[in-house]
């Protein structure tokens, strides 16, 4: 929607403090309309993608 709430900074540097990237943090904090539980499951939600992507790589890879 056109009326998203912009990142806090108070959230950007809670999310930074959790050691997330700082433009992923403002990504996800835009993503969540700067809901910090909701920035941070997109945070971890990612993380686990990625994670489950390489995995699957390696796994495929290895079959060959």
């Amino acid at each position: 929607s056109t009326n998203t709430i912009a990142p806090s900074q108070r959230n950007i540097e809670d999310l930074l403090n959790m050691g997330f990237d700082k433009s992923d943090a403002i990504d996800a904090l835009k993503r969540s309309n700067n809901d910090l539980e909701g920035a941070t499951r997109i945070l971890l939600g990612d993380a686990d993608e990625q994670l489950s992507r390489e995995v699957a790589v390696r796994t495929t890879e290895g079959w060959e």
